[in-house]
């Protein structure tokens, strides 16, 4: 006899979103975290998130992000604290947005254009005028979209997973051992400490870590790591919002993006979104390489007026779990019944966490939609393909 309507292994944004939305729906759910909430090796615990509905021709993930940053402000109100930031979405790119080099910033104005965002576009000074930590002459063009921003990722984890604490049980550093199967049924699961719970459906949302439970995933995804890293610049005001959006910084051709200073951790963030390296999600020494401090210091000598290497304070890897077609995994299992997947963020997760939710509520409760469709188990010999935001290194 189940003793939950719905288990959900892993407590990131995947499985916290899901057990909202299960719960919200009439689920009975346990929500099992491995360590403490958030996890700080988990890709959610982290100071900020890119929000954006930017993604080029892809029209089903901008009308996802749309939905996802209501959801987002839905959260804020419901918190009653803002972990969605509205700090707006800024486009850097080298060469005029209508070149053939920039078909990610192209086609996003375009769709931008096509659902009437009301977006500014700069050029030569102006750039700098507009956003005066830019080093001038750096970009050709820039387009602003006040509709976007970041979201305290941790903090967020944190606020939901205790908003929903008496609605949501939940079950912090309790490591999953195994699944409980009967048949080719997952009946529950069994918990390193011996104790076991039984459910009607089993949710595994445990990104980097999904394979630890279901091991045919290592066909679906690769674990990779992506260099991040804090500074603290001498002169905050310029890197404040609104001097200073969320911004990707020409990033299907160099892969770097950022965020303007942090209120409170006062620091500014930049990231590079590209291929990254395999690494394993045990190894909690998630270190930088010299090649990628060293293309970092490059970046900020082309890019910034006042901010340099001296002005470095942290650095991490960040794990992305991808998928080799760069889409969700959000569906029912192919073999085991009553088992769900949530994983593949793909470095886009917690942009679209509060979609992520309401679409694994669609896949459990045998709802069809074009989220369901597009993210839909595949075999994994035919996912190829990419978003076109990610630099693809030579």
């Amino acid at each position: 006899m189940a003793t939950a309507d719905a288990i959900v292994i892993g407590a990131g944004i995947f499985g916290v979103s899901t057990a909202i939305h299960l719960q919200a729906e009439g689920y009975k759910v346990v929500l099992i975290e491995q360590g403490e909430i958030p996890n700080p090796l988990s890709a959610s615990d982290d100071i900020s998130k890119a929000v954006r509905v930017e993604y080029g021709s892809d029209e089903l993930y901008f009308n996802m992000a749309r939905v996802s940053i209501a959801g987002w402000k839905k959260w804020n109100a419901i918190l009653g604290a803002d972990v969605y930031h509205e700090v707006g979405y800024t486009m850097f790119s080298k060469n005029a947005v209508s070149s053939d080099i920039h078909s990610y910033e192209y086609a996003s104005v375009q769709l931008l254009e096509k659902y009437g965002y009301d977006i500014e576009r700069f050029n030569g000074s102006e750039i700098s005028d507009r956003f005066p930590c830019i080093r001038k002459g750096t970009f050709a063009e820039a387009v602003y979209n006040p509709s976007g921003g970041y979201v305290e990722s941790g903090k967020a984890i944190k606020l939901l997973v205790d908003h929903y604490k008496n609605e949501i049980k939940c079950l912090a550093s309790s490591k999953v051992d195994k699944l409980v199967i009967d048949g080719g049924k997952v009946l529950g699961v069994k918990l390193a400490s011996g104790e076991t719970h039984y459910a009607g459906v089993t949710v595994v949302a445990a990104g980097a870590y999904s394979t630890d439970l279901l091991p045919e995933l290592k066909d679906c995804f690769r674990v990779t790591g992506h260099p991040l890293f804090w500074l603290s610049p001498r002169n905050t005001e310029h890197y404040q919002s609104p001097q200073l959006s969320v911004y990707a910084a020409d990033i299907s051709n160099s892969g770097w993006y950022g965020f303007p200073h942090h209120p409170s951790s006062e620091v500014v963030k930049i990231g590079l979104h590209a291929q990254g390296t395999i690494h394993n999600p045990s190894d909690a020494e998630r270190i930088v390489t010299e090649d990628e401090i060293t293309l970092l210091a490059r970046f900020l000598r082309s890019t910034f007026s006042q901010l340099s290497m001296e002005d470095l304070v942290h650095s991490k890897k960040c794990l992305y779990t991808d998928t080799y077609d760069g889409d969700y995994l959000l569906c029912m299992h192919p073999a085991l019944k009553d088992c769900a997947i949530a994983t593949g963020g793909s470095g886009h997760g917690m942009k679209m966490g509060p979609m992520i939710g309401e679409t694994m509520k669609d896949v459990i409760t045998g709802s069809e939609t074009k989220y369901t469709e597009r993210f839909k188990w595949r075999n994994p010999s035919t996912m190829r393909g990419h978003e076109e935001a990610r630099f693809q290194i030579e």
